[in-house]
């Protein structure tokens, strides 16, 4: 009987301490889960450690060249000259959804990418292709508009200058940092290349008859040639280009972030909002363009 009931006392032991191991695992897979409680935005984005870097903070500093219509540029008839343009739109939608204030840090394109790194910015939103060589740099999300560069010249020079050969050694305008700055020096042959601030001062050397033509993205030059009668687009076929489309910019190892900013541009696109910002900011830069010249 002694051995029998020692035999008991055992098993009920060792079915007590199989338990307690059993309870153990269960609290030490509940202490596993991700400190930030599963989080996420409104829409049901993961909210990673980009995300919620912003979040504390409160607002989203967005990089933006302020003098790139329709895309982003001074409204001159606001009180506080604020930036308006499609990428001012898609900045506010992405703050929107992360749930916090949009604010614009204007500065010249050919700091963005670098001012990305640095975390001076969270993102980029300024007409920004992805090419192969940014790639190395920072990240990008899915292109929210497709793009076509053209060349702007006078219109008493159209004759003259209506295939790509006719700019060859000639002098020609890009943004500096551009992809139209790298298109001008790669497939221009002889270009004498004013590498420009902006687009505003290309068009003043342009009309200076300092440059022969000006590489522009499409979209971005209708709005000078609707205030500038003898400014048009010419007939050269700007072959290999690199415009293709531009894209959000943001710095390397945010894949949360590029995961909710993908989202917003899928839904601003399916919802016909980029056509319909690229429309009304078009005409509001040509108003802007034609009311300043008076």
């Amino acid at each position: 009987m002694k051995r029998l009931f020692k035999i008991l006392i055992t098993a009920a032991l060792l079915t007590g301490i199989a338990a307690g191991l059993t309870g153990c695992g269960s609290t030490a897979t509940k202490q596993e889960t991700p400190a930030d409680g599963g989080k996420t935005t409104k829409s049901g984005y993961t909210v990673g450690k980009s995300i919620q870097a912003i979040k504390d903070k409160g607002y989203l500093t967005i990089g933006c060249d302020s003098s790139y219509a329709p895309f982003s540029f001074i409204d001159t008839t606001s009180d506080n000259k604020s930036p308006i343009g499609i990428d001012i739109e898609l900045g506010k939608a992405i703050a929107e959804e992360i749930g916090v204030e949009a604010r614009f840090e204007p500065m010249l394109f050919k700091a963005l990418l670098s001012s990305l790194s640095t975390d001076m910015i969270d993102i980029g939103i300024d007409a920004i292709t992805p090419t192969e060589e940014r790639k190395k740099i920072v990240d990008f999300s899915d292109m929210y508009i497709l793009c076509e560069d053209k060349m702007i010249v006078k219109k008493e020079n159209m004759s003259n200058l209506a295939t790509l050969e006719s700019f060859y050694g000639k002098p020609v305008a890009a943004n500096t940092g551009s992809i139209q700055e790298k298109f001008a020096n790669d497939f221009i042959q002889d270009v004498q290349l004013f590498s420009s601030p902006n687009l505003p001062t290309s068009i003043l050397e342009l009309q200076a008859g300092h440059v022969a033509g000006i590489v522009v993205e499409k979209s971005v030059g209708q709005q000078y040639i609707a205030a500038y009668p003898n400014l048009a687009f010419s007939d050269a076929v700007l072959t290999g280009s690199y415009a293709k489309g531009y894209s959000v910019a943001y710095k390397k190892g945010g894949d949360d972030l590029g995961a909710l900013i993908n989202g917003v541009v899928a839904k601003v696109k399916a919802d016909g909002k980029i056509e319909q910002w690229r429309d009304q900011y078009s005409e509001t830069a040509a108003k802007m363009l034609i009311s300043n010249k008076k």
